[in-house]
């Protein structure tokens, strides 16, 4: 956990606290972001809305997600928490967003000096593609928040009822690859494709740079610890003043045993009382 820590937080951290704290109380309540469909493309507005403070904590901690791509060459990197409705689909879709906008600029600037090189020799650009997959088939809620169709998706692929292309969306014309959940079902299909759903991310690892997935609660679903497993690592978040320390404990040590690596933790929705100005000089 100490990867997505700095100075203060290691000492945070020390007397208890979490990796880091994300206040997010203003993502996700925009007008008219719960609709499934629209007839145009749109561009989601999970990121308008922002405080300053908020987008810095984004942003800081894609950094540390993308270090640990860079450093230690962890792909897929999972996001879940202990109970639902803790806002982990709002802060993976969000940190999607903004790392497709960081993979575009950097894409942009490797064709820049592919240019630049000799005509006479070719040069290749790294793929730069975010995938993001939902992988919560139960209750799903990433295609709200992007704004398409739940189906097809990542059931009706591990059904064989679509091929892989026909899974996938382009979010807002980026470098963003979406998989909705697909159709809702309560049969354990994670445990009778398991192997269908590891030959999928094997599949697709040498074409994108990073994979992100949003994974059911740990403590409400058993496929939380079975998908777990698929990750590099995985990121646990946490509702601030609502979930129990206890759950958050119980949680942890499921991920342990199962050998899954914890790279981070995230506090969201937390509210400071203290005023800003008294804030900086802390």
């Amino acid at each position: 956990m100490d990867y997505m820590m700095d100075a203060r937080q290691q000492r945070r951290t020390q007397q208890g606290a979490v990796t880091i704290v994300l206040p997010v109380e203003s993502i996700g309540q925009q007008k008219g972001l719960h609709h499934a469909k629209r007839s145009k493309p749109f561009t989601p507005d999970l990121l308008y809305g922002l405080n300053d403070s908020a987008m810095y904590d984004f942003q800081r901690i894609l950094e540390n997600i993308l270090s640990l791509r860079q450093t230690h060459n962890m792909q897929i990197i999972g996001m879940t928490s202990a109970h639902s409705n803790e806002g982990t689909s709002t802060v993976i879709g969000a940190l999607s967003l903004l790392a497709a906008a960081r993979q575009n600029h950097q894409s942009h600037n490797a064709k820049t000096n592919a240019c630049k090189e000799s005509l006479l020799k070719k040069a290749t650009v790294p793929f730069q593609n975010v995938l993001l997959i939902d992988t919560q088939l139960k209750h799903p809620t990433l295609h709200t928040l992007f704004g398409v169709d739940i189906q097809p998706g990542l059931s009706d692929y591990l059904e064989s009822r679509i091929n892989l292309r026909a899974s996938i969306r382009n979010i807002a014309n980026s470098r963003l690859r979406f998989m909705p959940a697909g159709q809702m079902t309560e049969q354990p299909l994670y445990h009778l494709y398991f192997d269908v759903f590891y030959d999928l991310l094997e599949r697709i690892k040498p074409y994108i740079y990073l994979i992100l997935l949003d994974i059911p609660p740990l403590l409400e679903y058993a496929e939380g610890i079975t998908l777990s497993k698929l990750c590099d690592g995985i990121i646990l978040n946490i509702k601030s003043a609502t979930t129990r320390w206890e759950s958050v404990q119980e949680a942890k040590n499921l991920v342990e045993k199962a050998n899954v690596k914890i790279v981070g933790t995230i506090l969201n929705k937390r509210k400071s009382y203290v005023p800003k100005w008294m804030s900086r000089c802390l």
